[in-house]
């Protein structure tokens, strides 16, 4: 028994050894990148490669499920906004007034791999011709991708559906309607 005695006090003042200067790199890289996710951004930083004053035509589809004693109805609207309009400088302010967080599906690059889950109704998608391509948004709830076409990021507004439904609802009051059809 007094060995054992003599072994514990020779360790109790001894450390454990220290991690290589490039794992502590490694982990603190590691940590901020997870923190991008966590972090909220306003839309601006969020929508980094959207140029608001290179916009030339916006576009907006408009999804409206409804069920009557029919069955299930859908109705899509196609409305557009002049970029120079004070509706298009309106909407801007409003995409901006909230801050907006990564979602985890995008930790390893793209967005959503199975699809993107629907719970905002109606729910619309805008379309930003750019000189370089179409930036569009999806308010679809939970979801609200936004970038360029096949580079898309998940976002989640804190503004939550909340914010959302808003913004829905300014775009079907505020744009001019092109055409409405039932799929």
């Amino acid at each position: 028994m007094q060995k054992t005695d003599q072994t514990a006090s020779k360790n109790q003042g001894v450390l454990p050894p220290s991690r290589p200067w490039y794992q502590k790199v490694l982990l603190v890289l590691g940590i901020c990148y997870l923190l991008t996710f966590l972090l909220p951004k306003p839309f601006w930083l969020a929508a980094k490669d959207f140029a608001p004053e290179e916009v030339e035509h916006i576009s907006i589809t408009y999804f409206d499920r409804t069920v009557d004693e029919t069955g299930p109805h859908s109705v899509v609207k196609e409305y557009t906004i002049l970029p120079q309009s004070e509706q298009y400088q309106t909407l801007l302010d409003l995409l901006s007034s909230t801050w907006y967080r990564k979602q985890f599906a995008n930790l390893a690059g793209g967005g959503s791999a199975s699809g993107y889950s629907i719970s905002l109704n109606p729910h619309a998608t805008i379309y930003f011709t750019l000189p370089k391509g179409t930036y569009e948004i999806s308010l679809f709830g939970k979801d609200m991708p936004m970038g360029f076409r096949r580079n898309r990021t998940d976002y989640s507004p804190l503004g939550g559906m909340a914010f959302q439904r808003e913004v829905v609802a300014f775009l079907a009051e505020n744009g001019t309607l092109i055409q409405t059809y039932e799929p």
